[in-house]
């Protein structure tokens, strides 16, 4: 059995104009959300910025509650206001969790629901993010796999990243987006009809299985923006998004929709070494090998990000030494 991990990604900043957030509503979130409520035997995994919810409708906010306790979508939690994780001090980073996961509590969660995993922005990871991840409590952290194959390229490509074991780093579960897959979501160029991507998917999955001499159960994981399908992409939902939900039903017997929690617990866990992905999902074979980890945010050659890096670390020092408590409105700018 093939799990294929269906992750959606929502964020708008803060500041985002209204007219753009309208018509990304319009275009994105409502019609994916109506494909959600109107299928059977479909589920997503989801995380959705408090900067983005608080500009959601309080009515849209309850159909994604119910779909959630239906079981078609499973939360996973990201910081609230999109701060990159490697580039940020921990208790930053925690902070963002903690305040993100309010959010969860005030429209999505019961007093019994508990958050298993974690999406960083851009899907930006360390080593120090999988730790701090780890010391709130959660169970996993998704991460991109093209650090890993980078990293672990002195293997067989075949085993660089695996597909039928959740790498562990500690006690933390690092289960892998498909780079290759997702991508190819994302650009739609290859694949407008989602039909035909779960078929090449599920060839591809097969293939992967005989070059590596494996016959248990695989996985992959598909992680991409929520805007892909009907704002940056006008016909995706109907084209692929519909038909990739109905292909994976037509299949059962040989894939299946499975959140990404479902996943870390279903298939075995192996510590291995460099498998904490250092990077992004944006992060390319050639910046790392310039050991260019975080290049659109965090490039020694761009004046631009030297200042910003100069400035982020004033105002977290600074803040560490102010009583914010007594500075609501400077503490809430820090926190957005």
């Amino acid at each position: 059995m093939i799990h294929i991990g269906f992750h959606l990604h929502a964020y708008q900043p803060p500041t985002q104009r209204r007219a753009v957030h309208d018509r990304i509503f319009q275009e994105s979130y409502l019609p994916v959300i109506e494909v959600l409520e109107n299928l059977n035997d479909t589920q997503i995994s989801l995380d959705i910025a408090k900067s983005l919810g608080d500009q959601l409708p309080i009515s849209f906010l309850d159909r994604i509650r119910y779909l959630y306790q239906a079981g078609k979508i499973e939360l996973v939690n990201t910081p609230a206001y999109h701060y990159l994780l490697p580039l940020v001090p921990d208790h930053v980073l925690l902070k963002q969790l903690k305040i993100n996961k309010q959010f969860y509590e005030q429209y999505f969660l019961g007093p019994d629901d508990y958050l298993c995993g974690v999406f960083p922005p851009e899907l930006a990871c360390s080593l120090n993010t999988s730790v701090c991840i780890q010391d709130a409590h959660y169970q996993w952290m998704l991460c991109d796999d093209e650090p890993c194959l980078f990293f672990r390229r002195h293997l067989s490509e075949h085993f660089r990243a695996p597909l039928n074991y959740i790498p562990l780093y500690d006690t933390t579960k690092i289960p892998l987006r498909s780079r290759l897959w997702s991508d190819r979501i994302s650009n739609m160029k290859e694949y407008s009809d989602g039909a035909r991507f779960v078929h090449d998917l599920i060839e591809g999955q097969y293939q992967w299985q005989r070059m590596a001499g494996i016959k248990d159960d695989t996985y992959c994981i598909l992680a991409v923006d929520f805007e892909t399908f009907g704002h940056h992409h006008a016909q995706a939902i109907e084209n692929f998004l519909i038909p990739f939900f109905e292909e994976i039903k037509n299949r059962h017997n040989q894939c299946r929709l499975s959140t990404l929690t479902q996943i870390s617990l279903l298939f075995p866990k192996r510590t291995v070494h460099n498998i904490v992905p250092q990077g992004s999902w944006s992060t390319s074979a050639q910046d790392m090998s310039r050991n260019l980890l975080y290049p659109l945010w965090n490039n020694p050659a761009n004046a631009f990000h030297r200042l910003w890096d100069q400035f982020m670390q004033l105002a977290f020092s600074a803040s560490q030494r102010i009583d914010m408590t007594q500075n609501q409105e400077l503490a809430h700018l820090l926190d957005t």
